[in-house]
């Protein structure tokens, strides 16, 4: 990545190893990254928190959650069915969100904000 180039993504042929391609789908650095287990979707994670469910094909961008945390996005894990991502964040939170194309009225199908606490022993 060059200096200011931040955001991009760039799919390679893994046979001989060139570049097909790149699109730039966010302007802030790319923190986590995913690709479901049925390899139709991509998802990205910044440093600003946000999260975006892509498709692999087209690189079209099909769910968005900007400020889905308030700092950088650390995991990224779809469902076994890609219908959901799980994402964490270096605030401590973690954050289900559903894959789905949004409804008519512009809502999402399923959103669930969840808080973790971790436990860990002192010796």
């Amino acid at each position: 990545c060059f200096l200011g180039d931040y955001g991009k993504i760039i799919s390679w042929n893994t046979t001989s190893w060139t570049r097909i391609g790149s699109k730039k789908v966010t302007r802030d650095a790319i923190s986590a990254f995913s690709v479901s287990p049925d390899g139709t979707l991509l998802a990205i994670g910044t440093i600003e928190g946000s999260i975006s469910v892509l498709g692999s094909r087209d690189m079209r961008v099909v769910v968005t959650v900007k400020k889905a945390h308030l700092g950088i996005v650390t995991t990224l894990a779809f469902s076994q069915d890609s219908r959901a991502l799980l994402s964490t964040s270096f605030d401590s939170t973690a954050r289900v969100t559903s894959t789905e194309s949004p409804k008519s009225d512009g809502m999402l199908v399923s959103d669930l904000e969840l808080s973790l606490i971790v436990y860990l022993p002192i010796f």
